[in-house]
């Protein structure tokens, strides 16, 4: 097995022995509680290409996003504003790599804890490798930096409704539902992760060039060169990537559940009335906290394009732009493929069939965390976890759904971190080309903390 693909053979493999598991499994039917159904569908070999097929079908908003994040940096990093702005940050990061760490962390962190989608900041991934590759460290610390704080605001999902979150919603439960528990949760990762981070950072004692791993790598800016008048300006392209990133960042808040806010859809309502023209110029969109990948695919192409405009790009745009788009493909076809075993587990569902009969009929804490991690391992999207079995736990531990919600996020966060079939983690070690098996020896022990860590607070409330 070639290196180069031993990651895309791993989750293939994957699936094919969840396509397998249809032959002995068979689905479950659920009113009150969930059962296994009398009769088995097996899925054929035919069928597995069927899967594929839905499986990039029903993710195209999430692949669109991939995509227009690819040819935004794919514009960006040709851009001599740009290529200054990562020197400066990346000159101002080398030697403070753990605050830096510890800053972007808490910050992307309590974005995930609070959001509703998580793949909005994936936005932010390109630059974050970017500086630390071009300070010297090495592919696990850039990792770490990037996507760290969407591990941490996984498992600590304070207020936020996206993926497992989502449970305790339709258990009938608010999302303020002992939030301390939640902070603690949170807190917990955050100084877990980054102390592991830590750990890392010190086994490397030199600085190292691993820019080539980099798909979105800038030369650096030899200003010597450029004459007075014609210095470059970063201001422009620095402002406009703000305005964007603060844009994406409200459109993805769940602003009515998370914090009772009604100001941006009451706005839109206002803004529909009062301005009928212009928002037809504009076309249908949402208010902030109901927005699509889609929608912000557009704004990404559209901000990009007045960048590479006002950078002088102007006969080179397109190419650039479908430059990115072909350098982000490797990530996109790793993600659709990791999709292809949600798929086979919410068409045939023969995943929660072993899972109801781990979790039983009488609430055990460890019972109910190993079927958490398994169905997580299965199911890959969260959101059929939560359609599936919300009525199921309402039904059984009426008296422990708080719990049963804790657990679950719990489970699906340490699978998030270790696991071949998180979307999340093949999407970075894709993008990096780092091996699996060297990732999993860099993060094993925090993810069996964080397992020890919410068996101890489960069994504490």
């Amino acid at each position: 097995m070639k290196k180069k693909y031993g990651k895309y053979y791993l989750v293939i493999i994957i699936a094919i022995v969840a396509l397998l598991f249809t032959w002995i499994y068979p689905s479950v039917t659920c009113s009150d509680v969930c059962e296994a159904s009398k009769e088995t569908v097996r899925a054929g070999i035919m069928d597995f290409f069927t899967m594929i097929y839905f499986s990039f079908y029903y993710r195209m908003n999430e692949l669109f996003l991939l995509f227009a994040i690819g040819g935004c940096y794919g514009v960006l990093s040709q851009t001599k504003a740009y290529r200054k702005m990562i020197d400066k940050v990346s000159n101002f990061v080398e030697g403070r790599e753990l605050i830096s760490t510890l800053v972007v962390t808490l910050v992307m962190g309590l974005y995930a804890a609070f959001c509703d989608q998580l793949l909005v900041l994936l936005i932010f991934v390109p630059f974050i490798i970017t500086v630390y590759l071009k300070a010297g460290r090495d592919r696990i610390t850039a990792l770490m930096a990037a996507f760290g704080g969407m591990f941490i605001g996984t498992s600590g999902a304070i207020l936020g409704t996206h993926g497992i979150a989502g449970l305790a919603l339709s258990m009938g439960l608010n999302v303020s539902t002992k939030v301390g528990v939640k902070i603690v949760m949170f807190i917990m990762s955050y100084v877990l992760f980054n102390l592991f981070a830590w750990f890392h950072m010190k086994k490397q004692t030199k600085l190292v060039d691993s820019t080539k791993y980099d798909m979105f790598t800038t030369e650096e800016l030899d200003e010597k060169g450029v004459k007075k008048y014609n210095k470059v300006n970063v201001w422009p392209t620095a402002i406009l990537m703000i305005v964007c990133a603060i844009i994406a960042l409200l459109a993805f808040v769940n602003w009515k559940e998370s914090f009772n806010v009604t100001l941006f859809s009451d706005s839109l309502t206002k803004f529909k009335t009062n301005a009928d023209f212009l928002y037809h110029v504009v076309g249908d969109v949402d208010a902030f906290g109901d927005w699509t990948y889609i929608a912000l695919s557009g704004v990404l192409v559209l901000f990009t394009l007045v960048i590479g405009l006002i950078n002088g790009r102007k006969e080179f745009l397109f190419h650039d732009f479908g430059k990115g788009m072909k350098k982000i493909t490797k990530v996109a076809v790793m993600f659709g493929l990791v999709q292809i075993i949600f798929t086979i587990s919410f068409v045939y569902g023969w995943a929660f069939n072993p899972t109801i009969a781990i979790i039983g009929t009488k609430f055990n804490v460890i019972k109910m965390l190993i079927a958490a991690m398994f169905i997580s391992f299965f199911a890959v999207d969260p959101t059929l976890i939560t359609y599936v079995l919300g009525l199921h736990f309402v039904t059984l531990f009426s008296e422990k759904l708080f719990l049963t919600s804790f657990i679950f996020t719990a489970g699906y966060s340490i699978i998030q971190v270790i696991a071949p079939t998180s979307f999340l983690l093949m999407i970075a070690l894709t993008y990096l080309n780092v091996p699996y098996t060297k990732w999993l020896k860099e993060i094993w022990k925090y993810a069996l903390c964080l397992l020890l860590m919410s068996i101890i607070i489960a069994l504490v409330i």
